[in-house]
């Protein structure tokens, strides 16, 4: 059996009320539903029918936020490859668990 490819989410779902989110991707892992801290979350009702008026943002405060994303994407990468690392030690785990199982059965007469 393949070892599946681990990587980062691909799907982002939040649940109606923005009370909980569900993120998937390709690494075969089940879904799990989080919920959104207090006031962190908005449904995308709520956040498309604000009005949109243009913001004047300082550019210390805009290369503040540029490095904070940098940081993010950072972390987002060092996650993504520790998850990998995690699948492919729970895969090298079962395979040690079957060999075992086989050896035992193998053992007894």
């Amino acid at each position: 059996m393949a070892a599946p490819c681990a990587g980062p989410a691909t799907t982002v779902a939040f649940s109606r009320t923005g009370e909980y989110f569900a993120s998937g991707g390709s690494d075969e892992q089940p879904e799990v539903d989080f919920p959104v801290p207090p006031g962190r979350g908005r449904s995308v009702e709520s956040v498309q029918s604000q009005p949109q008026e243009p913001v004047s943002v300082p550019q210390t405060l805009t290369s503040t936020l540029e490095h904070i994303v940098g940081q993010l994407d950072v972390l987002t990468q060092t996650v993504s490859i520790l998850e990998q690392r995690l699948t492919l030690t729970e895969d090298k785990l079962k395979q040690c668990l079957e060999n075992q199982q086989l050896i035992m059965q193998r053992a007894t007469p």
